[in-house]
């Protein structure tokens, strides 16, 4: 079980956000799925849910990539290391879009059951993410500006 549970974690890396099939969440999420993001004060909700929070954020950065570096497998649940690159090109959770290029490292843990995300952690490198959102700012104040 724990090797099909990787093949459907990696499944959503590729299908959702790489491939932007938000489709596949349906399938491959379970109708009272929760999702917990430590960049997030509430949890995602449903399904119907995480398709607005992919939404919101692929508008945000259109050239978003996932790499999965690592995936770990016990019983129900999958941890995976992933690196995520993309480009913010419009306003995203408060932040104005640097224009930049980002590479983010995070991790996800996600709880299976019936060959369906249940419950999934996610935590990723935040501050990279502001400090890349703000790199003009910074630059500025390193000049004495």
């Amino acid at each position: 079980m724990s090797e099909t549970n990787k093949v459907l974690a990696r499944r959503s890396f590729e299908a959702i956000w790489n491939r932007r099939d938000l489709d596949c969440i349906d399938e491959l999420y379970a109708p009272g799925y929760i999702g917990h993001i430590a960049a997030r004060a509430d949890a995602i909700q449903g399904p119907k849910g995480l398709k607005q929070f992919t939404a919101m954020f692929q508008f945000a950065f259109p050239d978003i990539r996932f790499v999965i570096e690592e995936q770990i497998a016990e019983g129900n649940s999958v941890a995976t290391r992933w690196t995520v690159q993309g480009t913010q090109q419009s306003d995203f959770m408060g932040m104005a879009p640097s224009g930049e290029a980002l590479t983010l490292a995070g991790i996800s843990i996600q709880h299976f059951s019936n060959n369906q995300i249940v419950e999934s952690w996610d935590n990723w490198d935040a501050l990279g993410m502001l400090q890349g959102a703000t790199s003009d700012l910074f630059e500025l104040l390193s000049m004495g500006v």
